[in-house]
């Protein structure tokens, strides 16, 4: 995704270029092109949305995961 992120942006910077559709070129890259769309126009990625919702932080989570393991 990033790649394809990172090209659509040195194309765009080439004002000579002939610019292709977000949706083609998303699709070359094999990305989704409504994701790639979404991150393209400020959105986040369904993953970083849902970081947000985490109660624990992965390291909270890994302690507690370690405290759980000891008293099994």
């Amino acid at each position: 995704m990033q790649e394809a992120i990172t090209t659509w942006h040195k194309i765009e910077s080439t004002h000579n270029a002939a610019l292709p559709s977000q949706r083609e070129h998303a699709l070359r890259f094999q990305v989704p092109p409504t994701t790639f769309c979404r991150i393209l126009n400020g959105g986040k990625s369904i993953s970083d949305f849902n970081t947000q919702k985490r109660l624990l932080s992965p390291a909270e989570e890994s302690v507690l995961l370690d405290f759980m393991k000891d008293q099994a």
